[in-house]
């Protein structure tokens, strides 16, 4: 799938997945500690601080998962 393809299937199908309104604050807290965590993530490989890399996999972990269970709220999961 070509990325335009991608972004297409993405904002088409945005009104359906996202209807809940506590699925739409849960994302808008989650989606930028995701985004956070991976970032935190590099730059802590990167100075080699193995404890904060930890941290930041289990932010980007914790972030996946609690995305998912706001999804398991809608009614087109």
């Amino acid at each position: 799938m070509h990325v335009s393809e991608l972004l297409r299937w993405q904002f088409d199908g945005y009104a359906e997945f996202h209807r809940s309104r506590s699925n739409l604050l849960l994302h808008i807290v989650l989606v930028p500690l995701f985004i956070l965590g991976n970032i935190s993530l590099i730059l802590a490989l990167l100075l080699g601080a193995w404890w904060l890399a930890a941290a930041s996999a289990v932010v980007m972990v914790v972030s996946i998962a609690l995305q998912g269970r706001g999804h398991g709220v809608e009614p087109t999961p």
